[in-house]
């Protein structure tokens, strides 16, 4: 599998899940043994371009399938943007995703194995979740968004 890079930063596709003032946070095992909390997120493949369909769509597509176990299907989303996070080398492309069919289920997926732990959260104190600025300017993104 080869990943996507623009400017020397590998692609990835931020998918924030929202419905009734809920967000959906991901708690995922880290190196330390910790949990760590940000969004349901994925890696940007090459084997996501070759369509007429914008790759980055392609990606969040197919993240979302593997991720939730093939689950859930996107009806409604909304790009907000790109966040670069140079600290780990990745450029995230945000999408708030605001409807959807399906159960969500209560965990991610990574190669065939339950992941992370899946939560909703209030979106009005999901900065409380996590530690990462890159994730405190997200909710911020969502917030203004849905403000509109």
């Amino acid at each position: 599998m080869g990943y996507s890079y623009k400017n020397n930063l590998r692609e990835g596709v931020i998918f924030a899940f929202v419905r009734d003032g809920k967000l959906l946070i991901e708690h995922r095992p880290s190196d330390n043994g910790e949990e760590e909390t940000f969004f349901t997120n994925g890696s940007i493949e090459t084997k996501d371009y070759g369509t007429d369909t914008d790759y980055r769509i392609v990606a969040l597509n197919r993240e979302v399938g593997e991720e939730m176990d093939n689950k859930i299907a996107i009806k409604i989303f909304h790009y907000l943007g790109e966040l670069k996070v140079e600290a780990i080398g990745v450029i995230f492309y945000i999408y708030l995703i605001t409807d959807w069919s399906g159960n969500m289920p209560d965990h991610t997926i990574e190669d065939g194995q339950k992941f992370s732990r899946l939560q909703w959260v209030d979106l009005s104190k999901a900065d409380d979740y996590f530690k990462y600025d890159s994730a405190k300017e997200i909710c911020g993104k969502i917030r203004t968004f849905l403000a509109r």
